[in-house]
């Protein structure tokens, strides 16, 4: 059994989504406890701005009902942010398959169609296979998820005009400013979206400066954009000088502070500032917004401009459902399929185990005078007698399990497993058989401090 439970800008602001964000430490630490629970054999999870999804299947004794699988993923994510509860979404089985091939495929993106959401899901994908907590199942899955990406971006024109939350803001920027050339931007943090808009920024030739906690990661960025490096100390020469701002860091706390932001505003003189806030947890005081003159805003802002690309791509979001479904069903019928296929073997094997025993009586009686020939002759007659009185069922058993209903099929293979004695067909679910997590090699002193930037007031002071 599959299952997720998540939440994301369809069901929660940005102020609840800001709760609970998880970065490759905070992964390796859930996943150890979801999988101490007993209900969680594999998990690989999906952090985004927009959304954080579990994605887990069920250890074998978990059993095939999806309850307690569902109930452990909510309530790691209730325990941490309780006031998530009524925005998290659950699926299971089919439903669990669906969701994760839609997102995927970009059909339940903020801005439907955008490509930046299929490589976020092979990164938080690679990590729970570099910790080892990706086995048989959810190895079946994530191909099949990417298959459908893959035919959706082929088949389809979702993705025409190269449509993101980037360029929606820069087209943002634009509206406000008219033409960009020689406006200065200025791009706080190093993240792949951030990096994104710097670029447009750039090609609309916008003045571009990088700022960076680490030089040695920043620098590189700004020679590749063809940007001017700054420290994050240097945040306040920055604000007075920037027109448009752009944050997207991993600090927990805002590092564009009301405070220092108006104080800075009074020297900025009656400039406009256009502040694009990529962060989740947002990086920018959302009070800062209402500072004359300046124009804030976050990632949940965006989906409203978004909302005009979303409604021409409709037509094409149709096709790429049709094209999700397609796939859906047909790795279900493989999978069912190769669920009967051993029961169907069995019934084979055990049909030819008794006739054959009764030849070798018969052989060693009354047939005993039977020539090398001969008794190939009599197996051969076994053989096909086997086939053809097993043909009817084998033929439904499949037949079944390819059709949009396999429960069915799957109740008669349990039936003639039962009544026949045979071996019983293996579960899906599975022990988990990962080897433990490795320890983490830094400590969480360490993490905070990489993770949190200075501010403006860490400036100031």
């Amino acid at each position: 059994m599959i299952a997720v439970v998540g939440f994301s800008h369809h069901t929660a602001p940005i102020a609840l989504r800001e709760q609970f964000t998880l970065d490759e430490a905070r992964e390796n630490k859930l996943a150890r406890t979801l999988v101490g629970t007993g209900a969680v054999g594999e998990i690989f999870f999906v952090s985004t701005c927009n959304r954080v999804e579990l994605y887990a299947a069920a250890q074998r004794g978990a059993g095939h009902n999806a309850p307690p699988l569902t109930a452990a993923l909510r309530e790691a994510i209730i325990a941490e942010s309780p006031a998530l509860g009524p925005h998290l979404y659950e699926y299971s089985g089919s439903a669990a398959l669906r969701h994760l091939f839609r997102v995927a495929s970009s059909l339940d993106s903020m801005v439907v169609g955008e490509a930046q959401i299929l490589g976020q899901l092979k990164q938080g994908y690679e990590r729970a296979v570099a910790r080892g907590s990706v086995g048989p199942i959810l190895g079946q899955v994530f191909p099949q998820a990417l298959r459908s990406a893959k035919r959706v971006r082929s088949e389809t024109e979702i993705g025409a005009g190269q449509v993101s939350v980037p360029t929606v803001a820069v087209d943002l920027a634009a509206r406000i400013f008219g033409n960009l050339k020689g406006h200065r931007a200025a791009l706080v943090g190093t993240g792949e979206m951030g990096q994104m808009v710097g670029k447009l920024l750039r090609d609309q030739g916008a003045r571009l400066t990088v700022v960076g906690r680490s030089e040695e990661r920043s620098r590189p960025i700004a020679e590749r954009l063809g940007a001017e490096y700054r420290s994050i100390f240097d945040l306040g020469d920055v604000v007075r000088a920037a027109d448009v701002i752009v944050s997207s860091t991993s600090s927990e706390v805002p590092i564009f502070p009301l405070s220092a932001m108006t104080g800075l505003h009074r020297e900025r003189r009656g400039r406009s500032l256009f502040l694009i806030d990529l962060a989740v947890p947002r990086d920018v005081d959302p009070r800062v917004g209402d500072l004359e003159g300046v124009f804030l805003y976050n990632i949940d802002d965006l989906s409203s401009a978004a909302q005009a690309s979303r409604d021409v791509r409709a037509l094409e979001a149709e096709r790429a459902q049709k094209i999700v479904e397609e796939v859906l069903f047909d790795f279900e019928k493989r999978k069912s399929a190769a669920q009967v296929a051993p029961t169907i073997k069995a019934l084979r094997d055990r049909a030819r185990e008794a006739f054959s025993i009764e030849l070798e009586r018969s052989l060693r009686g009354k047939l005993r005078d039977l020539q090398p020939e001969q008794r190939a002759a009599v197996e051969r007659m076994i053989d096909a007698g086997v086939n053809r009185l097993l043909h009817a069922p084998s033929t439904r058993l499949r037949e079944g399990a390819g059709s949009g209903e396999p429960e069915e099929a799957l109740e008669w293979a349990r039936a003639l497993t039962e009544l026949f004695e045979l071996e019983p067909v293996s579960s899906p679910e599975h022990t988990s058989a990962f080897p433990p997590f490795e320890e983490e090699r830094v400590s969480s002193d360490d993490l905070s401090a990489e993770r949190a930037p200075a501010s403006l007031t860490a400036k100031e002071t």
